[in-house]
């Protein structure tokens, strides 16, 4: 694989062609290889056709080996039978190695991997005779057309082979006498050390130009560092037992560290000046696609791992902040996998628990990409999941510039754990508000430094995924204290700002913090203050192609699948399939930060009641969204059928907001859109091809305490529902089709 990856020949290699063809996310013309599949003749190098998501791979060729071993499985000592790890397309481009079981007594033929036999030859294309071949001796062959020829023919000319022998001892001897008496010659030639310490120990002639580590230190991955001669001021230098100093040398390709896992890196050494790393697994080699890690000055806040040294970027050494590497995105975005998530769901009890791995995934592309330096979320990534079903058992919050993107809603299942806490959202779309994120409850009883303890602070630091407007809360009367908050901006510049405190109440900060380094008082507190940050606006966070599953299991009213009381401007669900059991399938609410919309489009959403029979207590989707003008596109609403009892009472509930809804249909659900917008200020309702279904009682329920002319319907169809409008505000039912613009 070193020399694969060495070659250019793609850094993605699968096990099987099974694994690469269930892997299309990648854009054309990407390469890979197969190096381990049943069937040889899949093994080789493969080219990707289509955009990402689609296409499929094609073979192009055999891997990068030079070398072929043949194992001998049957047949006898004239007909040999083999096996080989692969069946390449052009066999004269290799050599193959094989050990003969017995020695041959005349002409032989060899079968490799089930093909027809082919003789093998002796280096001068004859027959192969009595000795040719000999028991548990190894035989080199290449292929030529039509027959398999020894590189070297037993029984071997002994007098020639004396000769030979005889000319190259003279020939070592004239080139040694040059060589001593020209020390510079020393300059073309490299000491190769297997490790840093044999090195060091060393004494190297001071002539050489360069010498070669194989490793750190015994036990670490190979790394085949050059090294040049230098000084003790160059980064990464070492002195040998001469006193002579070596330096990494730059001047060629970059070098990485390939390691079997995460886990292998974090127990190894790695040379200075070696700053990218692989690792081909999270846990063990094998358990996800490879992925890399580049060295970082500090540890990360989310994505890091420490291996053994303490080198810097620079090749310098820091005990305190050294060692730390960093998870690289690849082109499409963060992969799970490589924060340690499986998706291995067959059974709750056998399944992985992928809640902290989705969660530090989220994490990390939120602090690395979604809405650092600007709140409203001009930056973003994407959180990739692989295909297959999940199993999470506690809640994960996505944060503003993060996009959760599976496979489809087919492809990628979220599957809920049954023993799933019943007042928990599964999913919350937005960095919730923590009043206590800076400091816990605390007071002074002089002038001073607040402790910086709080929910997200860290070695006396708070630092946010994304900048935060902070608020000081006091359980006394703080208004003639001063309170003075210091951090650094979105843009990393430093910030300060002061204020009056409160008379027990919050006071907000004008100015948005990345990070907070003090909190400091002028003069004793009241009683108990606590510093954190109030809800605000969360952007672009959205869930996408996948789907969420939840077993019959009762829930909490008010409990959702997917809540959020502050996302918008892109973000919500798209291409979403949501069975919430006894859940709300989505919950959106409140809608802190301001007007603005968010995005319910392609969404299939189905709940079944809770366990006792009864109706449902949550509706499948119920919206508060007030102040926010929120398109409702093509949307699924259905039950569990007539067969099955607790079918949803209500489909979709709008509570307040600006909603426009297109293209709605319903299936076993009594009330399929209940409108309760009190009036015209909290919201109005336009909806447009709404087409009803079996088991629908109320296709469209507008509420008696609705104001008048705030919902507009066109294109409204029964289908089968029993009434198609129930106007409550004017006590009418509206059955039949509703074909142009009325309103209510």
């Amino acid at each position: 694989m070193e020399s694969l990856l060495g070659a250019g020949a793609g850094g993605l290699a699968y096990t099987n062609l099974a694994a690469l063809n269930s892997d299309l996310a990648h854009p054309a013309n990407t390469t890979a290889s197969v190096y381990n599949d049943a069937t040889p003749a899949n093994n080789g190098l493969y080219v990707k056709s289509g955009a990402s998501g689609t296409g499929s791979w094609s073979r192009m060729g055999d891997l990068l080996n030079g070398i072929v071993r043949l194992t001998v499985t049957g047949g006898t000592a004239n007909a040999i039978v083999t096996t080989s790890p692969e069946t390449p397309s052009a066999p004269g481009a290799k050599l193959y190695l094989m050990t003969p079981g017995a020695s041959c007594s005349g002409a032989s033929t060899l079968t490799v991997n089930g093909a027809a036999a082919v003789p093998i030859k002796t280096a001068l294309a004859s027959d192969t005779v009595v000795g040719s071949l000999v028991a548990n001796s190894p035989v080199l062959m290449a292929f030529q057309v039509d027959h398999y020829q020894l590189m070297v023919s037993l029984p071997v000319d002994a007098t020639g082979v004396l000769n030979d022998a005889l000319d190259a001892r003279d020939a070592a001897a004239a080139s040694a006498a040059s060589a001593t008496a020209s020390a510079s010659a020393l300059g073309n030639q490299a000491y190769t050390f297997d490790t840093g310490t044999q090195a060091a120990g060393a004494t190297i002639p001071t002539a050489l130009a360069n010498i070669r580590v194989i490793r750190e230190q015994a036990g670490d991955a190979l790394a085949n560092q050059v090294y040049v001669p230098g000084t003790a001021a160059d980064p990464g230098a070492f002195a040998e037992a001469g006193g002579h100093y070596w330096k990494p040398d730059l001047s060629g390709p970059p070098v990485r560290s390939l390691f079997g896992s995460r886990a292998a890196l974090a127990a190894a050494k790695v040379p200075p000046l070696l700053n990218a790393a692989v690792c081909f697994g999270y846990a063990a080699a094998g358990d996800c696609p490879p992925f890399m890690l580049t060295r970082v000055t500090s540890q990360p806040a989310y994505g890091g791992v420490r291996s053994t040294d303490r080198y810097l970027p620079n090749g310098s050494t820091d005990n305190t902040n050294g060692g730390w590497w960093v998870y690289v995105p690849g082109p499409d975005g963060t992969d799970v996998r490589a924060f340690g998530y499986k998706a291995d769901w067959v059974d709750d009890t056998t399944a992985t628990d992928n809640t902290s791995a989705l969660q530090a995934a989220v994490n990390f592309t939120g602090k690395n990409f979604g809405g650092g330096f600007d709140v409203g979320g001009g930056n973003g990534g994407d959180v990739v999941l692989p295909t297959g079903a999940a199993m999470i058992a506690s809640q994960v919050i996505v944060h503003s510039g993060v996009r959760v993107l599976g496979k489809g809603t087919m492809g990628t299942v979220l599957k809920m754990k049954d023993t799933f806490s019943t007042s928990s959202h599964m999913f919350i779309l937005g960095t919730p508000g923590d009043l206590a994120a800076v400091c816990a409850s605390q007071s002074r009883a002089s002038s001073g430094n607040l402790v910086i303890n709080g929910t997200e602070a860290a070695g006396g630091v708070v630092s946010f995924l994304s900048k935060r407007y902070i608020t000081i809360t006091s359980a006394g009367n703080d208004s003639g204290r001063t309170f003075t908050v210091t951090g650094t901006t979105g843009f990393g510049t430093p910030l300060s700002e002061s204020i009056a405190g409160g008379n027990a109440t919050g006071v907000t900060l004008n100015n948005a913090f990345l990070t907070v380094t003090q909190v400091s008082v002028n003069g004793a507190t009241a009683a108990n203050v606590t510093v954190g940050h109030k809800e605000a606006a969360a952007f672009a966070c959205r869930l996408e192609q996948l789907q969420l599953f939840s077993s019959l299991i009762n829930a909490t009213s008010g409990t959702a699948m997917v809540y959020t009381n502050k996302a918008q401007h892109t973000a919500g669900l798209k291409n979403v399939k949501i069975f919430g059991g006894n859940r709300h399938c989505a919950f959106f609410e409140i809608g802190y930060g301001g007007a603005s919309y968010f995005t319910l489009e392609d969404v299939e959403t189905f709940n079944h009641g809770n366990t006792s029979g009864v109706g449902s207590n949550n509706s499948q989707i119920k919206l508060a969204y007030g102040g926010l003008l929120s398109p409702i596109k093509n949307i699924v609403l259905g039950g569990p059928g007539p067969a099955i009892a607790g079918s949803s009472a209500i489909g979709i509930e709008i509570m307040s907001g600006f909603f426009a809804g297109e293209n709605i249909h319903s299936e076993h659900i009594s009330n399929a859109i209940v409108i309760r917008n009190p009036t015209l200020f909290d919201g109005c309702v336009n909806m447009r091809n709404v087409l009803g279904g079996a088991g629908t009682d109320y296709l469209i329920s507008i509420d008696s305490s609705v104001d008048n002319n705030t919902v507009l319907l066109e294109s409204v169809y029964p289908n089968g529902a029993t009434v198609t409008v129930r106007d409550q505000p004017a006590s009418n039912n509206v059955t039949g089709n509703i074909v142009a613009q009325v309103l209510f």
